[in-house]
């Protein structure tokens, strides 16, 4: 039976656990901690600033950013509560000895560094200016309102927006700009229109959804210029529809020959004739390729059996597969094209 993994290790090695927080509270040192919810990280991390402000730290010079306000709350009071602890007229020499000591101070040192302790309180107040322990957002935000307007200018952001910590609670009224934007412009309107007729609202809604999710990532994607044509187009733009081959002289008369031998052969054989006179009366490339495979496909999309022994078959059947495969491919890059325009203006409101 193995035995069980130290508690505490610093560069991969065991140590105790007096070593691991001499370590890692030690203000001199650079450490990355790994440790499980409720292992005592936000202590350590307190613990770090405490002993940087008794070795002659400003408060303003520490900076601590963490994710949610919660937890930069939860790191303000617990140093809030040590400085009231340790100033406390009832809390004796010995104690903050060994709290010092618990935080990886040598005790000859944690001796001298006592009666500093006891007075750091009344030092922070005087200073007037508090250790910065805030969210990313919070500290980004300092960091605009500190900027020179022409930087601002430069990476094109106002100088007097606000601060949004969750974008989640701003989705309807982005949504509601994005179609009202969508409406302004006939092209996007189109687009729109196009993708709610082919997969539905609800569908195309949660395309939208999935890319607001995934905002970041699509908008590195598009500014490094890959974005457009990430589903690979078929055809060189502005070439028209796969499907204009059909309207081609050397198809058109495949398919007319074709259509003359299926006319002598069975009721089946007939019928699919008939497709295909259809088919070469259409009015479009698209309905002329819907006839076209109707006339020689199942509604399973497999080819049809019993239209006679005719040589020809099998080589359209196998040409239109072929095609197929190409206006498929043709349209999911139009799609995905739609959704482009249409994703950058979400993301843009």
């Amino acid at each position: 039976m193995s035995s069980p993994a130290p508690a505490y290790q610093a560069d991969g090695a065991p140590v105790a656990r007096d070593r691991f927080y001499a370590l890692a509270c030690d203000p001199q040192r650079s450490v990355v901690v790994e440790a499980c919810a409720g292992a005592g990280k936000t202590w350590m991390l307190v613990s770090r600033m405490l002993r940087a402000l008794l070795e002659g730290a400003q408060p303003h010079e520490i900076l601590a950013i963490t994710f949610t306000r919660k937890a930069a709350g939860e790191m303000r009071q617990r140093l809030n509560d040590w400085l009231r602890e340790f100033a406390d007229p009832a809390t004796s020499h010995d104690v903050r000895v060994q709290a010092l000591v618990d935080r990886g101070v040598p005790e000859p040192r944690a001796e001298e560094l006592a009666p500093s302790l006891a007075g750091l309180h009344e030092r922070l107040l005087a200073s007037g200016r508090p250790v910065e322990i805030r969210t990313f957002h919070a500290w980004f935000s300092q960091l605009l309102r500190a900027a020179p307007l022409e930087l601002l200018a430069e990476l094109g952001l106002q100088p007097d927006m606000a601060l949004i910590e969750d974008i989640e609670d701003h989705r309807s009224e982005v949504f509601r700009r994005f179609h009202a934007a969508i409406l302004r412009d006939p092209g996007l309107r189109a687009d729109h229109q196009t993708l709610v007729a082919q997969r539905g609202r609800s569908q195309v809604r949660k395309w939208f959804e999935a890319a607001w999710a995934k905002r970041v990532e699509f908008e590195l994607t598009d500014a490094a210029g890959v974005l457009e044509d990430s589903v690979e187009p078929v055809v060189e733009s502005g070439s028209g529809h796969p499907a204009q081959v059909l309207q081609t002289l050397p198809w058109r008369e495949s398919l007319r020959e074709l259509a003359s031998a299926l006319g002598l052969g069975t009721a089946k054989a007939q019928e699919a004739a008939t497709g295909l006179v259809m088919a070469l009366r259409a009015d479009t490339a698209q309905a002329m390729f819907e006839a076209a495979w109707s006339a020689l496909f199942t509604d399973a999309g497999t080819p049809r059996k019993q239209l006679g022994k005719i040589a020809s078959i099998a080589a359209v059947q196998n040409e239109l597969e072929a095609l197929d495969q190409k206006i498929r491919q043709h349209e999911a890059h139009e799609e995905h094209r739609r959704m482009v325009r249409l994703v950058r203006v979400l993301l843009a409101e």
